[in-house]
């Protein structure tokens, strides 16, 4: 006895109802409704399955191209007379893809993959694909969900441009189009259309085109890669800068106005002026340890007959404090180096020991 219609998520799966009073037999709607009305041929279909009643059907279709181009077809004719009591319900949730990116340089960075991606899918997770000796491979896997527009599946683009950098995007159910043309008739090797690469026309070329180039990151014209404020590289710079900026503030803000001495401008470095690696900032225990320093040096400003002098002493302070610290922070990394070297030694004369006395 055939068993009741499955709800679980199949490949290339959907399920057709028959509503009111109408009925077919599996060879009636398989020629009447499959092959007639929507022009599905018999080599697109893998399985077709009547359920008792006559008014259930499932059809399973050999690729997911077949699979989403009986959706489509369906959706142009369903206010057809012979589809008004005829519904359909995907089985297959094909919406959601693995895919694979692979971009063999080291300098590009996942968050700005994960940005690029954002544009075209909703982005679930992501990963970098390692061999087994946990060496990555420059390849990046994605969980993603394919966005719909009208009824239609928009799929992503078979190549990834960041910068001067250029990469592949592959996953299952990807349709095969050319990266110079974009048609899905054939692939790049066997092109013969001179397309320019920035708006897509046919009468010049690349070097020509009048149309501004578009960010690779966020396609807006005012800007490149490089200059783009949805990179990773310019936001990390940008927050860096903030910190820097808010600590200068809450320094600047407890210095009293004094005409008689007045206190140099902090953007007025001159040749030979020492500079702070605002990397520093990022370190909140750094940041910690220099509010309390602060707070010990705002204390003197009463010692002080000029607000200029307490300025200068503080900067020389500050000064002395980040190279202090750098110093200990270096020092700290050296001898946890050094207790590495030593242990991996050890390891290795026990190890080779052990062979010999094998051997013996």
């Amino acid at each position: 006895m055939a068993s009741a219609p499955s709800h679980a998520n199949r490949r290339n799966a959907v399920r057709f109802d028959l509503l009111e009073d109408l009925q077919m037999d599996r060879l009636q709607f398989s020629r009447q409704i499959l092959q007639k009305e929507l022009g599905i041929s018999t080599n697109q279909l893998d399985y077709l399955f009547a359920f008792p009643g006559k008014k259930i059907f499932e059809v399973i279709f050999t690729t997911t191209q077949h699979y989403e181009s009986c959706l489509e077809k369906f959706e142009k004719k369903k206010s057809a007379p012979s589809f008004r009591r005829i519904t359909i319900s995907p089985l297959a949730d094909i919406d959601l893809k693995t895919v694979h990116v692979m971009i063999f340089s080291e300098r590009v960075r996942n968050q700005d993959v994960w940005t690029w991606m954002a544009r075209y899918c909703e982005v679930i997770n992501a990963m970098e694909v390692m061999d087994i000796d946990g060496i990555k491979t420059g390849t990046r896997r994605f969980q993603v969900r394919l966005i719909r527009r009208q009824g239609a599946l928009q799929h992503l683009p078979n190549t990834i441009q960041l910068g001067a950098f250029r990469g592949s995007v592959f996953y299952p159910g990807q349709p095969k189009e050319c990266r110079k043309c974009g048609s899905l008739d054939h692939l790049a090797a066997a092109c013969t259309m001179d397309v320019c690469r920035n708006c897509k026309a046919l009468d010049h070329t690349t070097a020509h085109c009048p149309t501004p180039v578009k960010c690779n990151l966020c396609s807006s014209a005012n800007h490149r890669f490089k200059d783009c404020p949805q990179a990773y590289s310019n936001r990390l710079k940008l927050s860096t800068l903030r910190s820097a900026v808010s600590l200068s503030q809450e320094v600047m803000s407890e210095i009293p106005d004094d005409d008689q001495a007045p206190i140099p401008h902090a953007n007025q470095v001159q040749q030979g002026s020492w500079k702070l690696n605002i990397s520093l900032l990022q370190d909140e225990k750094v940041v910690s340890e220099f509010r309390v320093k602060l707070n010990h040096w705002l204390s003197l400003k009463p010692f002080f007959n000029l607000a200029g002098e307490w300025w200068e002493e503080m900067k020389i302070r500050a000064k002395r404090f980040f190279i202090d610290w750098g110093k200990r922070t270096a020092k700290k990394r050296r001898l946890k180096l050094q207790k590495h070297k030593a242990k991996l030694q050890r390891f290795y004369m026990m190890s080779y020991s052990g062979l010999m006395w094998q051997r013996i």
